[in-house]
């Protein structure tokens, strides 16, 4: 370790500073993994009950079709932006809760807000005309329409969601994590009653999920809001601090605009895989092999997510405190951490890859490929690992802009076309187009390692410092949060 880094570690050992940094680490990140579950199991609850609304196969294959295809829309083109703006939150708040700036916090709320408040207004025009939107991207007209009807209906949960994703940051940044934990059960649980209720019971059938789906937002955003104000001073919901605010708002755009992109790349590569699928000679076969694939990967993939989350928290935290020593270490644990988890998802994939797919089905083509799938995928779930929590230490160092840029050229421009190739060219199928988006992910691995080892701790640090506004409303800190 050079010497420059030596007085930052006065108060440890370099042995202690990583034992109390992985308690830190493990405090946090287990809450963050149950609440990527708990925000997860929502949509699967609501897919089950719409496959039994009725026994017709035609209207059911039509009603899956549309709630995977509202989602879709949903996450692509509408949360995809709420998470730009919680990206944000995640450097700078963890950044001014290391510095101990309490105030600063509260003005990069009120700056979220204003961003949100503004993107609410093509948000609601993309949900009004979805049904055009897409009809214009080729979709079947009949699922365009029951896709939009849905959509329609999830537009009034949109400021509930960016409330919520706002809230939920402000408390994460502060390693407040529970309250998302508790949101979580109780929306959950009010999901499997509204949702029930309101598509068996009521005459509004299918649409009773995107009702649901308002509830459970509102849920989610209430809770969230209360445990904020339980830990803020309330005069900044009457007192504004817009110049504050404003000033934020270059760099907070920057960071907002990386952190989406960087979103979607990476959800989009898993997506095409479907999109893909659907393009191939035995499209049936290769699209339901892939979802079952999936439903096992994301069972395990939440745990990965949930790293990442901690990682941007905990990084973030150390820089913004001007500990680079502690960073670098939070860096290398959740990449560790990470990875060992990797290595047990990648056994328990390949000696389940014969069993798990006939929970869902017994036909044997589908048994086989799907079994092909997960054995396939075993070991690069070790690269999906690594990448998925390098770009929480992106987004906790404020450099959402090198996820977004390794995601695009890595993954969309390199490994999926490689992929297509693969499936079309050279008859590998959707195995193929595995190949090539495991093969982009596994560039982007190699460069978050790599990064790791190279990367100027120290000057990450100042950098951070320097972020904050100078300008933050006047008072004590410790009047604004408690």
């Amino acid at each position: 370790m050079s010497s420059e880094n030596l007085p930052l570690l006065a108060k440890y050992s370099t042995s202690a500073l990583e034992k109390d940094e992985l308690s830190h680490v493990l405090a946090i990140s287990l809450p963050l993994v149950a609440t990527a579950i708990l925000e997860y199991f929502q949509n699967s609850i609501n897919g089950m009950y719409t496959g039994h609304l009725t026994t017709e196969a035609s209207e059911v294959q039509l009603l899956l079709a549309a709630n995977g295809l509202a989602y879709l829309f949903y996450v692509l083109f509408l949360y995809s932006i709420a998470i730009g703006v919680g990206t944000a939150l995640d450097a700078k708040c963890a950044h001014a809760h290391g510095r101990g700036a309490k105030a600063e916090i509260v003005v990069l709320l009120q700056t979220a807000v204003l961003c949100s408040v503004v993107m609410m207004v093509p948000i609601f025009f993309m949900c009004y005309f979805a049904s055009d939107i897409l009809l214009l991207l080729g979709q079947n007209p009949q699922v365009a329409h029951v896709t939009g009807s849905l959509l329609w209906i999830m537009m009034f949960g949109l400021p509930f969601c960016f409330g919520y994703e706002i809230f939920k940051r402000i408390l994460q940044s502060q390693n407040i994590v529970m309250p998302a934990v508790y949101g979580g059960v109780l929306a959950n649980v009010i999901n499997l009653l509204v949702a029930y209720y309101l598509m068996f019971h009521t005459a509004i059938g299918y649409r009773g999920a995107a009702a649901s789906f308002v509830v459970v937002t509102f849920v989610y955003c209430v809770v969230s809001l209360y445990f904020v104000l339980q830990s803020t001073n309330t005069s900044w919901i009457r007192e504004w601090h817009m110049d504050a605010a404003v000033a934020h708002l270059p760099s907070f755009l920057f960071l907002s605009v990386f952190g989406w992109f960087m979103f979607i790349s990476e959800f989009a590569s898993v997506a095409l895989t479907s999109i893909l699928a659907g393009l191939l000679a035995d499209a049936n076969l290769a699209i339901g092999s892939n979802n079952i694939f999936m439903g096992f990967r994301q069972i395990f993939f939440m745990v990965y997510m949930g790293l990442g989350v901690s990682s941007s928290v905990r990084v973030g935290n150390a820089l913004g405190a001007n500990d680079p020593a502690r960073a670098k270490i939070a860096a290398i644990q959740t990449v560790s951490l990470s990875t060992l988890w990797a290595i047990f998802t990648s056994i328990l994939m390949f000696c389940f890859r014969d069993l798990f797919p006939r929970v869902y089905t017994s036909d044997p083509a589908t048994l086989k490929l799907t079994s092909q799938l997960m054995a396939l995928n075993a070991p690069f779930q070790i690269v999906f690992a690594i990448w998925m929590v390098m770009q929480g230490i992106f987004r906790g160092s404020a450099r959402p802009h090198e996820g977004a840029l390794w995601n695009f050229l890595a993954i969309l421009v390199v490994g999926v076309p490689t992929g297509w190739v693969l499936a079309s060219t050279y008859h590998y199928g959707i195995l193929g187009i595995w190949i090539g988006v495991s093969l982009g992910y596994l560039f982007c691995a190699i460069f978050g390692i790599y990064w790791l080892a190279t990367v100027d701790w120290v000057q990450m640090a100042h950098e951070a410092s320097a972020r904050l506004v100078a300008d933050s409303p006047a008072g004590d800190d410790e009047d604004k949060l408690v």
